[in-house]
């Protein structure tokens, strides 16, 4: 079979599908468009269910028995490409992309979807509380009562306990696509870290680095990062972009190791500007929480000037090592330093 057979009639499968797909998405959207039971409505719904029912047929008809299709545009090889074969090629085309764009978003869910994943008090991996833990961290720092931040979120893992590609009572197996893409990561507790104001400014909030005894896993405190209010009515607070582990774990050797990668490692303070969004200016429609760096055309070079050095860095992450005891995380708020969203 040669080869321009072989593309020619995968391309007409993939229109017949994309064709039958469309059908009930054709009828769905032509009865939608009269809900309102107008005369307006009832044209449109006409006309979507006339044009879209009759293309969709004519790619089905092409598609099946483009034969005949094209003997009923007479001699014309022009008449015959235009309304026959491009049609129905670009169709089977777009089908083939839509196809792989879903596959990619569907693994690619799927695999963040395991990655993020959290153990629950009820499964048999979950790790046993540490009934007299001694080792608390303590963070501090700025949090104007502007900003819709809610607590933070304290990560635990176990170290994984093989290297092979398998589950674990210590690690997961993330198995999304093809085998030479599985991974396996570790096991993951997450716990809420409530905060408490001190006033309009301040806050701090205590956890216990040691809050689950380490077993045969090894459980650690990971990493933490802060969460944003609830959706509510009046609010758009939870499209803050929180992001993960703002403050990471790391020992010694992990951070000697990093440096010696080229990482940048940040140890001191952390300090992040929260941002309005453009689309809104309403009073709790914050966007997106960031280093000074990442979002400095949002702040005038007027403002930016005076913004003390220290508050300035520019830092994504902020790394403790297991016996920190303090860390300084502060919020900003910058449209209060003149943020010109």
């Amino acid at each position: 079979m040669k080869i321009a057979t072989v593309i020619d009639r995968t391309l007409r499968a993939f229109a017949a599908l994309a064709a039958i797909v469309a059908v009930p998405l054709v009828f769905m959207v032509g009865i939608m468009a009269n809900d309102a039971g107008t005369r307006t409505g009832a044209i449109g719904s006409l006309i979507i269910l006339g044009f879209g029912g009759s293309l969709v047929a004519w790619i089905l008809f092409c598609s099946f028995r483009p034969a005949v299709a094209a003997g009923w545009l007479w001699s014309s090889e022009v008449l015959r490409v235009l309304l026959v074969q491009l049609p129905t090629y670009a169709v089977g085309v777009a089908a083939i992309f839509g196809g792989l764009y879903f596959l990619h978003d569907h693994y690619h869910n799927k695999s963040l979807a395991q990655s993020r994943a959290a153990l629950r008090p009820t499964d048999a991996s979950y790790p046993k509380v540490n009934p007299t833990p001694l080792h608390s961290l303590e963070l501090t720092g700025t949090l104007p009562v502007t900003l819709p931040i809610r607590d933070f979120e304290a990560t635990y893992a176990s170290n994984n306990s093989a290297s092979e590609l398998a589950s674990g009572p210590c690690q997961r197996l993330i198995d999304v696509g093809p085998k030479s893409q599985w991974y396996t990561l570790p096991l993951r507790v997450k716990e809420s870290v409530a905060i408490t104001r001190d006033d309009d400014e301040h806050y701090h909030a205590t956890l216990m680095a040691d809050r689950f005894l380490p077993g045969p896993c090894g459980w650690h405190l990971q990493e933490l990062h802060f969460r944003s209010e609830s959706p509510g009515d009046t609010a758009r607070a939870n499209s803050i972009d929180g992001g993960d582990g703002q403050i990471q774990v790391r020992d010694d050797e992990q951070l000697r190791l990093e440096i010696a990668a080229g990482k940048s490692i940040y140890r001191g303070r952390m300090d992040l500007w929260c941002f309005r969004s453009p689309e809104t200016r309403q009073p709790n429609a914050w966007k997106l929480c960031a280093d000074l760096a990442t979002m400095a055309r949002s702040i005038p070079s007027s403002q930016r000037h005076s913004i003390p050095k220290e508050q300035a860095h520019s830092n994504a992450v902020v790394y403790v090592t297991p016996d920190s005891q303090t860390i300084e995380f502060n919020f900003h708020d910058a449209q209060a330093a003149g943020s010109i969203l």
